[in-house]
C-alpha cells in the first residue's frame, strides 16, 4: 500500500464511527433499548465498529445493525454510530427506525448535514416530512454540538493535553507542545483564517474544529499507528490530527481541509477530490506576507508534475477532474501534484477566488468543475491542458538546471524547511547536516520553505563553499557545506543544438533556450562549418570534435548564415538534467 493508500484505509478505520457511502441490503430492525446494557473494552468496542464496517460494504445491513446497537448500548452518546445504525435501518426499509436514530445522532453531535442530504445509504427516508423537520433544526443542533464537543475534549484530553477554546477561529486546540511553539500554531491557525475567509471561503465553520497537534511522534502514534500518515482531517467529527514532526505544512493542508468543509456544509456541497486535495496542496507550502496573505511557493509537487507529462503516469485533466476518492488515492502521486498545480496556475492567474465563485454557483450542473474551469479561463479543457503544462515545465525548469545537490529531503513545512532525509555522502551529510535540524538559512538569506533554497541552489556551482545555519534543539548551529568540483570528462561538454548534417557543413536545425549556443548568438538555420580550425563536412566530424570537449571548454565555430560568414565563440556547459523523453540536443 502506498502512502496515500493507507491515509485512507486509516481514515476509514478511524471515522468508522462517522460516514459510510455505502450500497444496499436487508435486515430485521433491532432498537437499541431491547439491548442488554453491558460493559466494552475501547478495543472491543473499535473492532466491533470495524466489523460493522466491513458489514456494511458487504451489503450485510442487518448484522452490521446489530452491532452498532450493541456499542450503543455501551456508548449511547456516540452520535458518529447512531449516524450509522440509522443508514443501516433505512437500508432495511425501516423508516421509522431510521428516523429516530437519525435524530440520537444530531442529539449526539453528528452534523454532518451536507454528507446526509446526499448519503445514498439514506435515500429511503430522504423525502420524509420528519427528515426535513431534522434539518430544519440544524442551528439547534450546531449549538448543541459545540456544548456537547468542549465538554467531551476536556474530559477526555484534558488531563494529557492543554486544551482551550478559540472562539473566533471556532476551533478546539488540543496540544502539549511547549508555550513559544503552541503560540506560533495559534498564529499560523489564525493567519490561514484571514487568508482563506478574504480570499476564498465565504462561510465560516458553524461546529468548532477539533484541532489535535501531539508535540511528539510517539504522543501522535498513540492516536494513529506508525503507517506515514501525516495528518488527517475527518469531515463528519470536524477533528484534525497532525503530525507537527514533518513540518507545520501538514498544519496548513489538514486545516485547510477543515475551513473548505465548512464552507461546503454551508452550501450542502460536497466537492470533488481534486478540487478539495488542490486548495489543502496549494497552502501547504507557503509563506505569510503581511497578517492576512499567504503565498503559495514551489515545493516538491512541481518536479512530480514535471517528471510526468508527457509519460504514461500523467492523468489527464478530464480524467483527473471526474476521479473519486479511490480512483484519486490509487494514482496520489500524480493526482495530488497535478490537483496543486492547476490551483497554482489559477493563483498565479489571480483566478482562483473567481474560479471557486464559479464552480459554487454552477455546482448543480457542473459538479466535476470542468465547466466552471473552461468558464474562467475562456479555454476548452484541452487547450487549457495544453498552456498550463507548458506553464508547469517552464517553472521547473530552475529546478532541473540545478548544477549542484544538497543531499537533504525536506517535510511539508509552511514557514521553515524541516530536514526529514540526509543522503549518505552527500554533501549535506560530509557537513553534518542531520535529520531534524531546520535549514534557517543559506549564505545570509532567511530559508521558509523548499522554493527558497530551490532558489540559492540555482545560483550555487561545482565548488562553492556555503554556510548555512541550523536549528537544532532549539539552538542555531552554523556548518559549511563544500560541493565538489566538477569532473572534467572528454564529452561531456554541451553546445544545446539539434543540428544534422547538410552540403558544406552542419546545419543548425534547432537551438535549445537559454543553452551556451543560445547565449553565444548561434541560430536555427545556421551552417557550422568549422569548429577550432577542424572541417565540419559530416556527422562524423562533428561528432569527434565534440567527443574532446568538457564543460567550460570554449570553442571557435565558423558559421555561415545565409550569404554571410561569422565567427561565434562558445563556451561550453555541462548537459542539464532533464525529464524523461526530453531530447537537449549535444
Amino acid at each position: 500500500m502506498d502512502e496515500m493508500t493507507k491515509k485512507l484505509a486509516l481514515v476509514v478505520f478511524l471515522a468508522l464511527s462517522a460516514v459510510f457511502a455505502v450500497s444496499v441490503c436487508r435486515p430485521p430492525a433491532v432498537r437499541c433499548e431491547e439491548q442488554k446494557k453491558e460493559s466494552l473494552s475501547e478495543k472491543d468496542r473499535r473492532a466491533l465498529l470495524k466489523q460493522a464496517g466491513i458489514f456494511m460494504r458487504q451489503k450485510k445491513y442487518a448484522e452490521a445493525l446489530q452491532l452498532l446497537l450493541r456499542v450503543l448500548s455501551y456508548r449511547p452518546d456516540d452520535g458518529g454510530t447512531w449516524y450509522n445504525a440509522a443508514c443501516c435501518a433505512a437500508r432495511l426499509k425501516d423508516a421509522k427506525s431510521a428516523l429516530l436514530y437519525l435524530q440520537r445522532a444530531f442529539e449526539n453531535g453528528y452534523v454532518d448535514f451536507a454528507w446526509a442530504q446526499k448519503d445514498p445509504d439514506l435515500e429511503y427516508i430522504r423525502n420524509t416530512a420528519k427528515f426535513k423537520a431534522l434539518l430544519r433544526k440544524k442551528k439547534k443542533y450546531y449549538k448543541a454540538a459545540n456544548e456537547l464537543r468542549m465538554k467531551r475534549v476536556s474530559e477526555y484530553y484534558g488531563q494529557m493535553y492543554k486544551v482551550k477554546v478559540y472562539p473566533d477561529e471556532r476551533i478546539i486546540f488540543v496540544s502539549d507542545v511547549e508555550e513559544s511553539k503552541y503560540k506560533r500554531l495559534l498564529d499560523i491557525i489564525h493567519r490561514v483564517n484571514l487568508n482563506h475567509f478574504k480570499r476564498l471561503f465565504r462561510h465560516k465553520p458553524e461546529v468548532y474544529n477539533i484541532v489535535l497537534c501531539p508535540s511528539s511522534k510517539e504522543e501522535y502514534n498513540k492516536h494513529f499507528p506508525p503507517m506515514n500518515v501525516l495528518g488527517v482531517f475527518m469531515p463528519a467529527t470536524k477533528t484534525l490530527f497532525v503530525d507537527l514532526n514533518v513540518g507545520e505544512g501538514t498544519l496548513v493542508h489538514e486545516y485547510t481541509h477543515a475551513l473548505h468543509f465548512a464552507d461546503q456544509d454551508a452550501l450542502g456541497q460536497r466537492h470533488p477530490i481534486w478540487i478539495v486535495e488542490g486548495f489543502a496542496t496549494l497552502f501547504e507550502n507557503s509563506s505569510f506576507f503581511g497578517s492576512t496573505q499567504l503565498r503559495p511557493r514551489h515545493g516538491f509537487r512541481l518536479m512530480v508534475l514535471a517528471k510526468i507529462i508527457g509519460t504514461p503516469s500523467y492523468v489527464p485533466l478530464k480524467t483527473l477532474m471526474k476521479m473519486d476518492h479511490r480512483r484519486f488515492m490509487a494514482r496520489a502521486g500524480a493526482c495530488y501534484a497535478e490537483s496543486r498545480l492547476v490551483m497554482y496556475w489559477l493563483y498565479r492567474k489571480g483566478l482562483l477566488r473567481k474560479f471557486y465563485y464559479h464552480y459554487t454557483r454552477n455546482y448543480r450542473t457542473d459538479p466535476t468543475g470542468i465547466f466552471s474551469l473552461e468558464q474562467v479561463t475562456g479555454k476548452p479543457l484541452d487547450e487549457f491542458e495544453k498552456s498550463w503544462q507548458s506553464f508547469v515545465l517552464r517553472e521547473a525548469r530552475g529546478v532541473f538546471d540545478q548544477k549542484v545537490k544538497l543531499g537533504v529531503k525536506l517535510t511539508m513545512a509552511a514557514l521553515n524547511c524541516l530536514v526529514f532525509e540526509v543522503e549518505e555522502g552527500s554533501p549535506a551529510d560530509k557537513a553534518g547536516i542531520k535529520p531534524g535540524d531546520v535549514l534557517y538559512s543559506y549564505n545570509g538569506k532567511r530559508l521558509r520553505s523548499s522554493a527558497d533554497l530551490t532558489e540559492v541552489l540555482s545560483r550555487e556551482r561545482p565548488g562553492d563553499k556555503a554556510k548555512i545555519v541550523l536549528l537544532r534543539d532549539g539552538e542555531k548551529v552554523e556548518v559549511v557545506v563544500q560541493y565538489p568540483k566538477e569532473e572534467r570528462k572528454p564529452g561531456t561538454g554541451y553546445l544545446g543544438i539539434a543540428s544534422k548534417p547538410v552540403e558544406g557543413g552542419i546545419l543548425v536545425a534547432r537551438v535549445v533556450k537559454d543553452s551556451p549556443a543560445d547565449k553565444a548568438g548561434i541560430k536555427p538555420g545556421d551552417v557550422l562549418v568549422e569548429g577550432d580550425g577542424q572541417r565540419l563536412e559530416t556527422a562524423a566530424d562533428f561528432k569527434a570534435l565534440m567527443a574532446t570537449k568538457c564543460p567550460g571548454d570554449r570553442v571557435k565555430f565558423v558559421v555561415k548564415r545565409g550569404e554571410r560568414t561569422k565567427r561565434i565563440k562558445v563556451k561550453l556547459g555541462a548537459r542539464p538534467k532533464v525529464r524523461p523523453g526530453v531530447n537537449p540536443g549535444v
